[in-house]
């Protein structure tokens, strides 16, 4: 009986294959840097620790609690925003000076700013920690501001403030969470008028704060005409507007004409 063999020799195996790099871990804020470039007045002076984990937490537990206020000056204006579990540890602030175009006055505009700045770091926390579920209350001592988070508001179209109404409800209509709306009567630090006191004391930190912050930037900036971004009506998946001299967002979902 004979037994034959074959030897197989492998002469070459060309270049081993390169392993993907690891994915790199996005922090919170580079979530909120990851925004299009027209949402960054909204969150670009947004500040916390802990990556916002305490938060996402909070918001899970339905504990969450988020304020804002405005300081209109004019045709300019500012809003501070602040975010807050059961108790003021690992609390979220936020400021942004409004977008124009603002009338003399229009204090409304500037408080949808500060809620639009609320929703926008809300929802980067519950992406950046994967919360699916969740509730927070949010409060703001003008009422029709908090139009947007009633689930049966839908923008008017001839609303004077349609651009900034329009991506803030698009950014609450696609938030993973509940959103609670409590109206709160400003100014409580002068006179009582209802039972919330915590969130009412939050309202008169947070008017505090954006008239702070108006006297920072009236410091280091040569002016304080509020930009003119010329928003578009344009609304993509993060809820955000695109102002027409940048490029269009991808995956756009809503689009209205502006009303004459």
């Amino acid at each position: 009986m004979t037994v034959s063999c074959v030897w197989l020799v492998i002469t070459s195996v060309g270049a081993a294959p390169v392993a993907a790099p690891p994915e790199a871990h996005l922090t919170l804020y580079s979530r909120l840097e990851s925004l299009p470039r027209s949402a960054h007045w909204a969150v670009q002076h947004a500040s916390v620790d802990n990556d916002g984990l305490h938060l996402s937490q909070a918001i899970q537990s339905g504990q969450a609690v988020v304020i804002s206020d405005a300081s209109p000056h004019g045709t300019s204006g500012t809003s501070s925003t602040v975010v807050e579990g059961s108790g003021p540890e690992h609390r979220l602030l936020c400021h942004a000076q409004v977008p124009g175009p603002i009338k003399d006055g229009d204090s409304l505009r500037c408080e949808l700013a500060g809620n639009y700045s609320a929703v926008l770091c809300v929802n980067a926390i519950c992406h950046q920690h994967n919360v699916t579920q969740g509730s927070i209350t949010v409060a703001c001592d003008n009422i029709n501001s908090l139009w947007p988070f009633k689930p049966e508001h839908l923008p008017e179209p001839r609303d004077k403030n349609l651009d900034l109404m329009q991506a803030f409800w698009a950014s609450v209509q696609q938030s993973p969470i509940a959103w609670n709306p409590v109206h709160v009567h400003g100014h409580q630090d002068r006179k009582v008028e209802d039972s919330h006191r915590r969130l009412s004391a939050l309202n008169c930190e947070m008017d505090a704060r954006a008239k702070l912050f108006y006297r920072h930037l009236s410091a280091v900036l040569p002016t304080l005409e509020a930009p003119q971004l010329q928003f578009t009506m344009k609304v993509g998946q993060c809820g955000v507007v695109t102002s027409n001299f940048l490029p269009p967002l991808e995956n756009v979902c809503m689009q209205r004409s502006r009303i004459p």
